[in-house]
């Protein structure tokens, strides 16, 4: 296995810095700010109160804040909510409805870097494969019906190749995917109506191919 492939590639943050900065700006103190995000909230079903609103605006101070590499470096949301609360000088006059509303606002915005982070590090990663030679399959296609993807997919059967696909793992918090890099044939299963990837010089184990892959011919 060529291990230079498969290298954890670093983000940069672009796509989220993008994103933060196409965020419309408003006008607001944070106080006001988590009010209004609060009375922006009308599905009473939706225990996600205000999220919509958090996630489309910001303030410039908040703005400021997220694109703080000390604030991105903190791990636990409560320390996050502490940054805010202490870099506006706010700690000791908010209430605790805006404490529990600006916890959302934390919540909120690290899962959009989450979300952010995970496309540009896709994003790299496909290109650096494609450089070295591999091909992007897509699994699922959208408006594609079953036959379509079964024959598109049965295309491969039989086929070796080197292949990077998700590989489930199981780690301290639970089990979780990991893209890894195999040598094999890949096989459509009926069963399990998808291709699966059996490792050389393996008969019995294989992986089940649940994500977009990529493959080069071997």
């Amino acid at each position: 296995m060529q291990e230079t492939i498969l290298k954890e590639y670093k983000t940069e943050h672009n796509k989220f810095i993008e994103r933060i900065n196409n965020t419309p700006i408003i006008e607001l103190n944070l106080i006001e700010y988590l009010k209004r995000s609060i009375e922006s909230h009308k599905d009473k079903f939706n225990l996600c109160v205000g999220w919509d609103y958090l996630k489309q605006n910001l303030t410039k101070e908040l703005k400021e804040i997220l694109l703080n590499q000390e604030y991105q470096d903190i791990v636990y949301n409560s320390q996050n909510e502490d940054f805010i609360l202490n870099s506006l000088n706010l700690k000791e006059i908010i209430s605790q409805d805006l404490i529990k509303q600006l916890g959302s606002f934390v919540y909120v915005w690290k899962d959009i870097k989450r979300k952010c982070d995970e496309q540009e590090k896709e994003q790299n990663l496909k290109e650096s494969l494609e450089k070295q030679g591999f091909k992007k399959i897509e699994l699922i296609i959208l408006n594609e019906t079953k036959e379509q993807y079964t024959e598109r997919l049965k295309q491969y059967d039989g086929k070796r190749v080197l292949c990077v696909l998700d590989i489930s793992c199981i780690g301290v918090l639970g089990s979780f995917d990991k893209k890894e890099e195999k040598e094999g044939k890949l096989t459509f299963s009926d069963y399990h109506n998808t291709l699966m990837l059996i490792p050389k010089r393996s008969r019995t184990k294989g992986f089940i191919i649940k994500n977009d892959f990529y493959i080069k011919d071997v």
